[in-house]
């Protein structure tokens, strides 16, 4: 199978059409040369001047008309990862970066073009050139977008394409260990969640009101690109998490600072008002992302789950207001929200709990808070 599915191909048609309609693919708000304008009112293409004697004279410079063109090629590169045409697409996608850099300079409008182009490379199999342009886009990001949900993305790719000298080979460190360190580190998350934007159909044209909440977690192709803000009834929520404790270790009650006995009166969802937020997520290369507020400042979190089912679309997220946990309602598999934050940089990373009983599976002690 593709290493870029159907369905997150569609993902980044749908993200680079609305960013497109909007004139302009991506903020720039650390940038004082941006050039805001919506596609409504940016200039026609520039028109030739005749004049006698048959000189032709064009229009100086229009930067406008520039930014639109990049985002006409990120669209287009968007559209031709849907038809798996990865060499054209890696060519649009060089030809958005190009186009940004000469509208606005260097910024983040580059950073992701360098980016999707760096998949596209890598999907058409020229990893050594793939290598090169993630590193270029994680220098962009780590200047201009150091919170960016792509930029552990681009490192990952960056150390996995880079040809490395053959030495031994180093035992890497198992999940349960790793919840080890998990336990001590606390962090303040708002369950609150504020959407820009409100997602009222799919890219089919389905209306999200015309479905019910249980539809997203049912195998179908119902993928939510963004953050969407449904009426799930509290006895699906409850069910879904006391069952996907249930499944749980020791280690991971000890990690996550409940059991599935008191997991339901400490983990609850993210909500928008009075609505509860699900969102879709894959293991793929892009991927949604949600913005939540973190020991009080937001950052944006790529729902990149790795060893999703590939029939689950769609996940629940749930905190305790110190853990953050993704749920898949369908094969009650969980995942946990592991950040790293340093003066200048913030990472996160998803790690998949893997339930691994001992003996006949009964906790000596259960993990209390």
């Amino acid at each position: 199978m593709s290493i870029l599915s159907k369905l997150t191909r569609n993902l980044v048609i749908a993200s680079a059409f609305s960013m497109l309609v909007q004139g302009i693919c991506f903020a720039y708000d650390d940038q004082p040369n941006a050039i805001r304008v919506a596609s409504s009112t940016m200039a026609p293409p520039p028109v030739p001047m005749r004049l006698q004697g048959g000189v032709e004279v064009k229009h100086l410079r229009n930067p406008n008309y520039e930014l639109f063109m990049a985002g006409q090629a990120y669209y287009q590169a968007s559209v031709q990862l849907q038809y798996n045409q990865y060499k054209l697409a890696a060519e649009s996608f060089k030809r958005a970066g190009d186009g940004y850099l000469g509208a606005v300079g260097e910024g983040r409008a580059m950073a992701n073009a360098r980016y999707g182009e760096a998949g596209a490379r890598m999907l058409a199999k020229e990893d050594a050139l793939a290598a090169k342009l993630f590193q270029e886009s994680l220098e962009l990001f780590q200047k201009y977008d150091p919170y960016s949900p792509y930029l552990k993305a681009a490192l990952d790719y960056t150390t996995k394409l880079t040809p490395k000298p053959i030495a031994g080979k180093v035992k890497q460190q198992q999940p349960q260990q790793k919840l080890q360190t998990m336990v001590p580190k606390l962090d303040k998350v708002d369950r609150n969640v504020t959407l820009k934007t409100r997602l009222t159909q799919l890219e089919d044209g389905t209306k999200i009101t015309s479905l019910k909440a249980t539809d997203f977690f049912n195998g179908s192709n119902r993928l939510l690109p963004e953050a969407a803000a449904l009426d799930l009834k509290e006895g699906f929520v409850h069910d879904t998490v006391y069952k996907a404790f249930l499944k749980m270790d020791c280690l991971e009650f000890s990690a996550l600072g409940s059991n599935y006995m008191t997991a339901n009166s400490n983990y609850k969802t993210f909500k928008a008002g009075d609505k509860t937020i699900i969102i879709g997520a894959s293991d793929q290369f892009w991927n949604p992302v949600i913005k939540l507020q973190i020991n009080g400042k937001e950052y944006g979190i790529s729902m990149d789950l790795p060893g999703i089912s590939k029939n689950s679309k769609n996940v629940l997220l749930v905190t305790d207001g110190n853990h953050i946990l993704a749920i898949d309602p369908r094969t009650l598999d969980t995942w946990k929200l592991v950040t790293t934050f340093t003066p200048k940089s913030a990472d996160f990373s998803w790690w998949k709990l893997t339930h691994i009983k001992k003996g006949n599976g009964n906790c000596k002690a259960l993990g209390k808070k």
